[in-house]
């Protein structure tokens, strides 16, 4: 089922899809549960990367991360291998991730991708792997305005994990998407903030 819902200048898209359907914008990756959101942006296309890839400066304008250690020796970079473990809110709760930049490319017009694995420490959660992309693209011909996509996938390994996402996969989806559009809205402000300070 898909549900459209609009918060302010942003435009929201839940989906709740099958491994093999295609997302819009397409996915490096498809997963039996898929929630993309979008948010534009009234900032260049620069200004909104160079937020996306200040990773240990996320906890300052991003709510949920409450802190970052960056596990790769790559210091500065966000490249390709770029390793960090991220301590996030999620609801009530602290959730522990490791992050690893698995692909970074550019798209038409000057827009740019990554595509990130999100793993969980712990034995519990081995068999539970995510995926999230971050998208930015140029908007109405216009190189001060751009586009910011965002999507996460996740991928159950394990029979209780299946019947996990079978019976809660609406609400993870409900769930998961507004935390995300929280996530690009922060990212927004904060680009356009920088990009105005110039």
């Amino acid at each position: 089922s898909i549900t459209h819902q609009h918060h302010h200048t942003t435009n929201v898209c839940f989906l709740l899809l099958h491994a093999s359907t295609p997302t819009r914008p397409q996915q490096m990756c498809h997963f039996p549960i898929v929630v993309s959101v979008a948010a534009q942006v009234n900032a260049p296309c620069d200004a909104v990367w160079n937020v996306i890839s200040d990773i240990e400066n996320a906890p300052s304008f991003v709510t949920q991360v409450q802190s970052i250690e960056r596990l790769s020796s790559d210091a500065g970079c966000f490249c390709e291998g770029t390793r960090w473990r991220e301590v996030r809110t999620c609801g009530k709760y602290n959730m522990v991730q490791l992050k690893t930049v698995t692909c970074i490319r550019k798209e038409k017009g000057g827009g740019k991708s990554v595509l990130i694995n999100v793993s969980f420490p712990g034995e519990e959660k081995k068999e539970l792997t995510n995926t999230c992309t971050l998208q930015v693209r140029p908007r109405d011909g216009d190189k001060n305005k751009c586009v910011l996509f965002g999507s996460f996938g996740a991928m159950a390994g394990g029979v209780k994990w299946r019947l996990y996402f079978f019976f809660c996969g609406r609400r993870l989806v409900k769930r998961g998407g507004a935390f995300m559009l929280e996530e690009l809205e922060e990212i927004r402000k904060e680009a356009e903030k920088r990009s105005h300070n110039q």
